[in-house]
């Protein structure tokens, strides 16, 4: 239980500090004459957050083909449930010579 909550409270902190950087490079590109190709896209995130639904779903996909993460997709709603794997095997050890 500890482990899931910590592992929440994390997720939160990460995704407090993503804002953060997100508005912060926002605020500099909105001064400048030339901006950068991204600025609408990322701008348009903050009103509309349906738009990186691709973006999320191609590197929660890409992980869970890794083995990092667990999809599992619940068939009554469609909703998406997500969790770390836990590794199966030990990582090879590194023989120095």
């Amino acid at each position: 239980m500890q482990w899931v909550l910590q592992t929440l409270s994390q997720r939160k902190w990460i995704d407090a500090e993503f804002v953060t950087v997100v508005v912060d490079w926002l605020q500099q590109e909105e001064k400048k004459d030339v901006k950068n190709p991204w600025y609408s896209t990322m701008n348009g995130v903050r009103s509309d957050e349906s738009v990186v639904t691709p973006w999320r779903v191609a590197t929660m996909g890409r992980l869970s083909e890794m083995g990092i993460v667990n999809w599992e997709i619940e068939r009554k709603t469609g909703s998406s449930e997500f969790s770390l794997s836990r590794p199966t095997e030990e990582a090879p050890k590194i023989i120095k010579h």
